[in-house]
């Protein structure tokens, strides 16, 4: 078996490019240089109610105006907004809206509107869906009082 001899040549640069690497990771590594990760910019939503305007439900006798103020937490991605409040519909009665939708940076929103408790409401509206800044269709259905239009308007 015959030993070749390795040239200190070759071993001396690799030992040093080796160190030389190992010591530049450890001081990115250290100093968060190159594995910072910084979270994307956040736009947040620019409105803080939802004006709910109700009309045309049978035993109705006048128009039915709620502002609902509106919580937004960040989520990802974007925002989820939040709100309630009491509603009045007069001719009808007094019941609760509840507003839950999702808006991303990209300024598109997509959620919904449920009311419930009114009187002679046996269950809760299926949501009135918000695509954009206002509702995406006025008609509304609510269980045991009628059909009626809904306009939702953030702001």
């Amino acid at each position: 078996m015959t030993h070749k001899p390795i040239a200190i040549s070759v071993i001396v640069p690799l030992s040093l490019a080796g160190i030389l690497t190992l010591a530049v990771l450890g001081w990115m590594s250290l100093t968060n240089q190159a594995f910072a990760q910084h979270p994307p910019p956040t736009t947040k939503p620019p409105f803080s109610s939802m004006k709910i305007t109700l009309t045309g439900f049978p035993g109705q006798n006048g128009e039915s105006v709620t502002n609902v103020g509106l919580r937004c937490l960040e989520s990802s991605p974007g925002h989820v907004c939040v709100g309630t409040s009491k509603l009045v519909i007069p001719g009808i009665g007094e019941g609760s809206t509840e507003v839950r939708f999702n808006f991303t940076p990209s300024f598109s929103i997509h959620g919904g509107v449920i009311f419930s408790g009114l009187p002679h409401q046996r269950i809760p509206s299926f949501p009135v869906t918000v695509n954009g800044v206002t509702s995406s269709d006025p008609r509304l259905f609510i269980d045991g009082i009628g059909l009626g239009q809904a306009l939702l308007q953030l702001s």
